[in-house]
């Protein structure tokens, strides 16, 4: 697998994933605790896909590596709102 990572400073680093959600109260805010609770950021957040029942979300986020990001996305496929978690391919 190709890997490029966007510098952001102080070893900090940029990556994205692609987020399939649950269409219900209290979603979001359980995938941005979790990603909180990791202690990353979230530098930009997108909605590219709406159903009745589910949403598809981009998000980029601040990490320290790639293992931060893998468990980020570890954690976030544990919350029972999210029906997907992988990496963004471009």
């Amino acid at each position: 697998i190709d890997v490029s990572w966007e510098g952001v400073g102080d070893d900090m680093y940029v990556g994205r994933i692609k987020v399939t959600v649950s269409n219900e109260s209290g979603s979001l805010a359980e995938i941005t605790h979790a990603i909180a609770a990791d202690r990353a950021n979230i530098s930009n957040i997108k909605i590219v896909g709406r159903s009745l029942d589910f949403f598809e979300l981009t998000l980029d986020l601040e990490v320290r590596g790639v293992q931060q990001l893998s468990n980020l996305i570890t954690s976030l496929r544990a919350l029972h709102c999210v029906h997907s978690v992988e990496r963004y391919k471009s």
